[in-house]
């Protein structure tokens, strides 16, 4: 999300990963709540939100059949859901 902070001059690959504000979805926090977030804006020039990003890895690596489930926050959700069911 940053581009000149110190760690950058060491990294060996850049993503261009949107904001907080900048990116929707599902996540779920350290109390395993599931929560939702909405977009406030539109990311700028190439920046990608963290599952897009995600999704893109895998599918370079070859395991993007793993995630053929996760095609939006919305399934992502879905899929949370599910998975949670029945547990505090």
């Amino acid at each position: 999300m940053y581009c000149d902070t110190a760690t950058v001059g060491n990294a060996h690959l850049l993503l261009p990963a949107a904001g907080w504000g900048e990116k929707g979805g599902s996540f779920i926090s350290s109390e395993r709540r599931i929560g939702v977030v909405k977009r406030a804006r539109r990311a700028p020039g190439q920046a990608l939100a963290d599952f897009s990003i995600f999704r893109l890895i895998a599918e370079y690596w070859g395991c993007g059949k793993m995630f053929k489930g996760w095609d939006s926050a919305e399934s992502v959700f879905q899929i949370l859901k599910r998975l949670s069911a029945g547990r505090p």
